[in-house]
């Protein structure tokens, strides 16, 4: 009779552990069916990205991932920016994925520099054997959707999205990414970063694609962080002066890198030669970061209008007056 009993509570423990098991590996996998992208924004709660798994039906049950991630992926920081999400995988693989530690044959983890041009993007993405730089470039350079409230006023033409794609480090599926999924991707990481600033750009009545122009000029003038609202404040200045901004960058777009810039390049024919053509570049001349953005938005106050780089420190020495300026050449520019 003893043997019964104890038989009878095992089978039960075996049921019961079977069960738990099975609802375990239920609730602990995603209910995904295909690929889905979604976008965490920056310093989401657990709740709010749980809410967002949950709402692109990702998760079963929001309670159960809350308890998960607070109770076995307590260590897994879940980091802000865009994710596809692979079909059915576990909540351990998930959870690795949004804090951008998961690694697989098929995901390809990319880095693009601020200041990178599109064009360079594209090299690098071809490099990586995601997508050839021929079929990325089209697709950017013929780029028609206005889905991004930044894009709404810029007219069609290659350089629309020059500026636009924003400079971050990203995951991309090799099975999955095309030319238009990774446009989408680094279009939705710029709106993620800007989009802050919206209502204030908005209220003060200011040129997105101008904001992103003067960002990119800065990008690749400054060497310093400290220097790019100041530099920032020299192309506002200038531009109020009706004065010629004459930004070596700007003829570096157009005739390509050198260590060294002669009296001839500045006078090459372009529209984005800023030492013969007064204002801004037409588009901007390459795809700014975060801290770019932030000093065209919010310039330093002064009234600098030359500066020059101190190659001793990496930093710029800035002018008032073209006289104090020359000073400042004959003492820096060995």
């Amino acid at each position: 009779m003893k043997k019964k009993h104890t038989l009878t509570v095992i089978i039960i423990l075996i049921i019961i552990l079977g069960g738990l098991f099975y609802v375990n590996k239920s609730l602990c996998t995603t209910k995904n069916t295909s690929t889905i992208k979604i976008q965490i924004p920056k310093n989401s709660s657990t709740e709010e990205v749980t809410n967002i798994l949950y709402g692109n039906s990702i998760i079963k049950n929001k309670d159960y991932f809350m308890f998960m991630k607070k109770t076995f992926y307590k260590n897994k920081v879940i980091q802000s920016g865009n994710f596809s999400i692979p079909e059915q995988i576990s909540f351990s693989v998930l959870t690795d994925i949004l804090s951008r530690n998961y690694k697989d044959g098929n995901t390809v983890k990319i880095t693009i520099p601020e200041g990178y041009t599109n064009e360079q993007i594209g090299e690098l993405l071809e490099e990586n054997k995601l997508v050839s730089k021929s079929s990325f470039l089209h697709a950017v350079q013929n780029w028609t959707s206005n889905d991004y409230w930044f894009l709404n006023n810029i007219p069609q033409g290659p350089h629309r999205l020059e500026g636009f794609l924003f400079p971050d480090t990203y995951y991309f599926d090799k099975k999955t990414s095309n030319s238009d999924e990774i446009i989408k991707t680094m279009l939705g990481q710029f709106d993620d970063e800007v989009s802050p600033y919206k209502d204030y750009i908005i209220s003060e009545n200011y040129n997105v694609r101008n904001l992103v122009t003067v960002a990119s000029l800065v990008e690749k003038e400054a060497r310093k962080d400290v220097d790019r609202p100041k530099i920032a404040s020299v192309i506002y200045n200038r531009l109020n002066k009706n004065m010629p901004l004459q930004i070596d960058a700007s003829i570096l777009y157009v005739i390509g890198h050198k260590d060294k810039l002669y009296n001839k390049d500045l006078t090459v024919k372009s529209p984005y030669n800023t030492y013969t053509n007064k204002g801004l570049t037409p588009s901007p001349i390459c795809n700014p970061g975060k801290k770019s953005i932030d000093a065209a938005i919010y310039p330093s106050k002064t009234n600098y209008l030359y500066y020059v780089l101190n190659q001793q420190t990496n930093e710029h020495v800035f002018a008032n007056t073209y006289e104090e300026h020359m000073k400042n050449v004959k003492k820096y520019v060995k």
